[in-house]
């Protein structure tokens, strides 16, 4: 595998697990009376409990670190956008739509705060299928779209379309 095909894969799983922990942890996290547990903020408290810190400073360091990660990664991304333009992998075309289809699927993750354990697979599964239409009408190859995403992330990223490990 080509080290452009590597790195984007990296980046699509670091780009939709950030959306995951984003957008719906608390979801995924659903005690069984399905009220949503808030791992980032327990892991805040953890941490300035044991560290005797204040909490809002802690949760401030996250903030800040998870803007930057965000910022590096979108930058990462432009990059291997424009070397798969490049090396004709994609058109600029394709690479736009998966830009702006990225940014709907964040505002989708978002939108599932607060679900239920089942909204959100039903909802993911519908989403999923959406995707899979979208790419195939707008030509985009499947290895672009991501496949094991859901309620259970122990599935993984292992596979993305025809980029195999």
């Amino acid at each position: 595998m080509t080290h452009a095909k590597k790195s984007f894969l990296a980046v699509t799983a670091v780009s939709l697990i950030g959306a995951a922990v984003l957008g719906v942890n608390a979801t995924f996290a659903a005690t069984p009376n399905t009220q949503p547990v808030d791992r980032m903020h327990t892991l805040v408290q953890a941490l300035a409990e044991k560290f005797h810190l204040n909490t809002s400073e802690v949760q401030a360091v996250f903030e800040a670190q998870h803007l930057q990660h965000v910022a590096d990664r979108e930058t990462h991304e432009k990059e291997l956008f424009g070397k798969l333009v490049t090396d004709g992998k994609l058109t600029q075309e394709q690479a736009d739509k998966i830009s702006a289809k990225q940014a709907e699927t964040k505002t989708f993750m978002e939108s599932l705060k607060g679900k239920t354990k089942a909204e959100v697979q039903t909802a993911m599964k519908a989403h999923m299928e959406e995707m899979k239409k979208w790419a195939s009408d707008n030509n985009i190859p499947q290895g672009f779209l991501h496949r094991g995403f859901g309620p259970n992330m122990k599935r993984g990223f292992g596979h993305m379309g025809g980029f195999h490990r």
